[in-house]
């Protein structure tokens, strides 16, 4: 394999690491020295605490590493790849390139995509290969769900000064074990953190993490999930130079980017004033949330297909966006379509532009099918799996989720892990029901609400409003509003794709 950044000057006294991936797809056996003493005696906190130092002691390195990422029971949902770049500490930034790329589902971003992030302005930029390349230089928030991978990778992650934000949180109230391995024929340290309780959206319950004893620096981290003896994630780098010779302008793509981007925010009047508004809650003695449950129940057990108004408005740190569909729905097989007549956002949406439709119809295939609109016609169709990993978000945005199904079932799973409970009556412009409040305890996740609100409409008791707060963000907040639902019109599968 070429190392693509060869040509840079390597600093004088840079530490050089290089040698086969030790374990692609699987985790690496620690296989003890033969002479027990060989890493010392050190405590595994004292292990840690020399890594911490030593890795921040660098500013900058070069880097081929391998990457795989999986879910599924039996991992069969996956990408993996080698991927090469630069990287700086200070100020953190980093550009890198795709080199090689295996998935389970099709994937845009493949050999050749180039991406860069900087803390300046704290955006990544995306350069995609082959025809994508049209689209020029694709510019992503990082708290963007679609700059987000299968197990939470995120693009201002990736630098390995950062995997030590994600390791100390494993360390508060959770336990540490050092072991003395084999590494390529040498002795090293095996560091196992186990946090206390497994995080609730990737369930990662434990990190291994493999260090070169020569360059206390971390070569290889493997994450794993309760009960799954293979890892979830690995990262391991090929090849390594440490304290490389490089400064802010090689940050940059290689070759000549293109000066446009067809793939911008289209902005609108309506995101300057997005924020939180309450309606006018009432107590209704004689409810609880289990009555409410039940109330739904019935409401949907009559219920064959639908078509509703959507209106959606979401605010999360930077991300603005205000969009309003036509929902079409039928309960057999769970087939809908969503008919997007307005979108205003000021982040990356690739199949954003008026009258785009999306629809999943398991009548003619498993497929989620986008129909662009505007300036992304030239695109054509784009099909995904309905669980393709891409498509999910934390925040609650999901377009399959938002089926009134979906929210029922969603609701019981709040219900079952709620840390508090509140119900009333609401009234809100012409609208009038009963109202519900969910809150769980906080994970400290990115993007997870810890909030959730359901409100009925007064005759149908089929959802009215749907809203998630709670995030990360203070301000943050999720707002659906459905209108004008009309019940069991007769739809047919050939009515989603007109």
């Amino acid at each position: 394999m070429i190392f693509i950044l060869l040509c840079l000057v390597v600093a004088p006294g840079a530490k050089v690491y290089g040698g086969e991936t030790l374990a692609p797809n699987a985790a690496a056996q620690i296989i003890a020295p033969s002479d027990p003493n060989a890493c010392g005696n050190m405590k595994p906190e004292d292990v840690y605490a020399r890594l911490k130092k030593e890795t921040f002691s660098h500013n900058a390195y070069t880097a081929t590493y391998y990457h795989s990422t999986e879910r599924g029971r039996k991992h069969e949902i996956f990408a993996r790849g080698e991927l090469t770049g630069k990287y700086l500490q200070k100020p953190a930034m980093f550009c890198e390139k795709r080199l090689s790329s295996k998935t389970s589902f099709p994937e845009q971003a493949g050999v050749g995509t180039q991406e860069c992030y900087s803390s300046k302005d704290d955006l990544s930029r995306v350069l995609m290969p082959g025809a994508y390349r049209a689209l020029g230089a694709v510019v992503m928030f990082p708290e963007d769900p679609q700059a987000t991978y299968l197990n939470g990778e995120n693009n201002k992650t990736t630098e390995v000064w950062a995997w030590f934000k994600t390791w100390d949180r494993m360390m508060e109230g959770g336990q540490i074990s050092a072991k003395c391995a084999t590494l390529k024929g040498k002795p090293a340290w095996v560091l196992i953190l186990r946090g206390k309780n497994p995080d609730p959206l990737y369930n990662h319950n434990e990190m291994r993490i493999w260090i070169d004893p020569a360059l206390w620096f971390p070569v290889r981290q493997e994450k794993f999930v309760p009960n799954d003896y293979k890892p979830v994630v690995i990262y391991e780098f090929e090849e390594l130079n440490l304290n490389a010779q490089i400064t802010e302008k090689d940050i940059s793509f290689e070759g000549i980017a293109p000066k446009w981007s067809l793939v911008s925010s289209s902005g609108g009047p309506k995101l300057a004033g997005l924020s939180q508004e309450e309606p006018n809650l009432q107590d209704s003695p004689g409810m609880d949330a289990n009555g409410f449950a039940a109330m739904l129940d019935k409401a949907l057990s009559g219920l064959k297909d639908y078509t509703t108004e959507l209106t959606l408005e979401l605010r999360f740190h930077r991300l603005r966006q205000y969009r309003q569909d036509r929902f079409f729905f039928i309960r057999q097989n769970n087939s809908f379509a969503a008919l997007t007549g307005h979108i205003e956002a000021n982040y990356m949406q690739i199949n954003s532009g008026d009258n785009f439709r999306t629809v999943y119809d398991p009548a003619r295939d498993s497929l989620l099918h986008v129909l662009p609109a505007g300036v992304y016609k030239f695109m054509g169709e784009q099909t995904f799996p309905i669980d393709d990993p891409r498509l999910f978000s934390a925040l609650g945005d999901n377009i399959a989720d938002l089926d009134f199904f979906a929210i029922r079932d969603e609701f019981k799973k709040w219900l079952s892990d709620s840390a508090q409970e509140k119900w009333g009556i609401f009234a809100y412009g012409d609208h009038k029901g009963p109202w519900v409040e969910l809150t769980r305890k906080s994970q400290g996740i990115p993007a997870q609400p810890t909030v959730m609100r359901i409100m009925l409409d007064e005759k149908t008791h089929l959802p009215a409003r749907l809203e998630y707060r709670g995030y990360d963000d203070p301000k943050g907040y999720l707002l659906i509003r459905f209108s004008n639902t009309r019940i069991n019109p007769g739809l047919k599968s050939e009515n989603l794709w007109k």
